[in-house]
């Protein structure tokens, strides 16, 4: 199971734990992919349930290097899907080890994104 907690630097970090610029360092490490996306969607079952929603995780697996609370950050991006989807209908989230990088995929039969807005959906606060 992953250790979702920061891990802070000594070196670095005043006595609370933050660095001397007051940000929280965050440190990577190995995670499985899987895992990632099954804690994602847990955060957005309650919400797909309401929606009448079926959510579906296709099992895959790979391994990442990265931070675990801002990759499930990430990837609970990919579930506002839930939010323009119509009732009735399957998400389906999945992932593919292709070598040098995972794709986390999610698949649903909402409006879908205006192709100029592509770029953007995983900017800070873009909706």
């Amino acid at each position: 199971m992953l250790n979702m907690a920061a891990k802070l630097s000594p070196k670095t970090t005043s006595k609370e734990g933050w660095d001397r610029r007051s940000r929280l360092i965050f440190v990577k490490q190995w995670c499985d992919a899987a895992d990632l996306m099954q804690l994602s969607a847990e955060t957005r079952r309650s919400l797909a349930a309401e929606n009448n929603i079926n959510l579906s995780i296709l099992s895959g697996s790979a391994q990442i290097w990265a931070e675990p609370d801002r990759s499930i950050q990430k990837v609970v991006n990919l579930f506002s899907a839930i939010k323009f989807s119509q009732a009735q209908s399957t998400v389906t989230v999945s992932i593919q080890d292709l070598g040098d990088r995972v794709l986390f995929e999610l698949k649903d039969q909402g409006r879908g994104i205006p192709a100029n807005q592509l770029e953007n959906i995983f900017g800070r606060f873009h909706r």
